[in-house]
This record gives C-alpha cells, sequence and structure tokens, in this order.
C-alpha cells in the first residue's frame, strides 16, 4: 500500500473515532453520576476536546495527503508531528482513563496507535 493510501486510512480512522467520541459524550457523562455541576463541565469539555483534536488530526492528514506530493517534507512532518501527538495521547490515555470501566477508553489508546502508526508508514 502507498503511503497516501496509509494516510488516508490514519485520517479516516481518526475522523471516525472522533465522531464516535463526540456522540458518546452524554453516555460517557453519564457513567460518571452522581457529579457537581462544576465536574459534569469539567468532564464534558475534556470529552469533547478529544473528540474535536481526533476529527482535527484527521481532517489535517486527509488534506495534506490529498494535495501534496509523496515525499515532500511538510507532508513527512505533518504525518510525524500528528502521529506524536496521537501517541503521546495514547500514553496518557493508557496511564489514567483507560483505567476505568468505560470500554471505549478501553481501546482509545489502541486506536489511536494504530492510527499513528499508519502515519509513520506514511511518511516512509
Amino acid at each position: 500500500m502507498d503511503g497516501t493510501t496509509l494516510a488516508y486510512i490514519a485520517g479516516g480512522l481518526c475522523i471516525a473515532w472522533g465522531i464516535a467520541h463526540l456522540a458518546a459524550t452524554r453516555m460517557v457523562i453519564a457513567d460518571f453520576e452522581p457529579l457537581l455541576p462544576f465536574n459534569r463541565r469539567t468532564i464534558t469539555m475534556a470529552w469533547i476536546g478529544g473528540g474535536l483534536t481526533l476529527v482535527f488530526i484527521g481532517v489535517l492528514v486527509a488534506r495534506v495527503a490529498r494535495g501534496a506530493a509523496p515525499g515532500d517534507a511538510s507532508v513527512v512532518t505533518v504525518y510525524h508531528v500528528c502521529a506524536g501527538m496521537l501517541f503521546a495521547s495514547a500514553v496518557l490515555m493508557l496511564l489514567t482513563a483507560s483505567r476505568t470501566p468505560i470500554l471505549a477508553m478501553k481501546i482509545c489508546p489502541a486506536i489511536q496507535t494504530a492510527a499513528a502508526v499508519l502515519l509513520l508508514f506514511a511518511a516512509a
């Protein structure tokens, strides 16, 4: 598979997981109830921020993959930076949120790591 295809798969994975993340916000917050209003808003903000970050990374990767020549230094940089962000987020999730009983939080590090690895292969 060529790098552009791998990048599209990684970007699509991020977009799909980000949208799923956003769609599940109410259900995830409900799993934490009872919460004080301040805590509910804080968890909601963090959950939505995570979903938006994934969608942003996916859109950025897909846009760069669509418009640039393979091997272009700017394309490689975007893929590397996005992969780094996904790895950092996956490690953070492994150390914190994946220890909760919420299934989405348990599989999120694997999805982010898979997308990051695809981007590293796309950059090669």
